[in-house]
């Protein structure tokens, strides 16, 4: 049985397409069919850093292993916060990233067919949930990146930053998350993507 592995799983969701549906402006269905044809068409290229991409209504949810060092924390983050800023020139988004490690996976004969294992299962997964849930309780301007202080610790951002304490998976501890009101680089708002190549192995 393949082994649990390091892992990057980030959540990134359009901001108002809710509302739209609320009020029963028809545009939400094209608006989420317009991102839709965006994913498709710059995630596949623009992501070499990602092992899987899964994207589903206004929402993109995010895999990346990052082996057992920490040498690859920045390039991936640095490679969503650009894939965010061209998503922000056409919509608003916010985006929650989490360190954590994804479940084995169940064998190949178990997932044929029609059924569909989310490789990013994981507690990782469960906790971009909570820190959406805790972000909603936010009054006033809201963060529109909440990071975990376990990928902050290896990232080099000077963007201005608040932190919380939010109850984590699977410990039931809590963790501090940093929550970012504008891009991490200001490098990103050019979206322009690394060069750097998919490391081998």
């Amino acid at each position: 049985m393949a082994d649990w592995q390091h892992s990057i799983v980030s959540f990134l969701d359009l901001i108002g397409i809710k509302k739209l549906i609320e009020k029963g402006d028809s545009s939400a269905s094209s608006q989420m069919r317009g991102f839709h044809q965006f994913v498709q068409n710059y995630a596949k290229n623009k992501l070499p850093l990602h092992q899987k991409i899964y994207f589903w209504n206004d929402s993109i949810l995010f895999l990346s292993n990052t082996g057992d060092g920490h040498s690859l924390y920045e390039p991936i983050m640095k490679e969503l916060d650009t894939f965010k800023a061209l998503v922000d020139k056409r919509w608003k988004s916010f985006a929650i990233s989490v360190k954590g490690k994804t479940f084995p996976p169940p064998t190949k004969k178990d997932t044929e067919g029609k059924i569909v294992y989310l490789m990013a299962s994981s507690y990782a997964f469960t906790n971009c949930f909570t820190i959406e849930e805790f972000g909603k309780n936010i009054k006033g301007k809201k963060p529109v990146w909440y990071v975990d202080s376990r990928i902050v610790k290896y990232i080099k951002t000077y963007t201005k930053y608040k932190k919380d304490k939010i109850l984590m998976q699977p410990t039931g501890r809590k963790r501090n998350i940093f929550m970012y009101y504008d891009f991490l680089w200001k490098s990103s708002q050019q979206g322009q993507f690394s060069r750097r190549k998919k490391p081998r192995g």
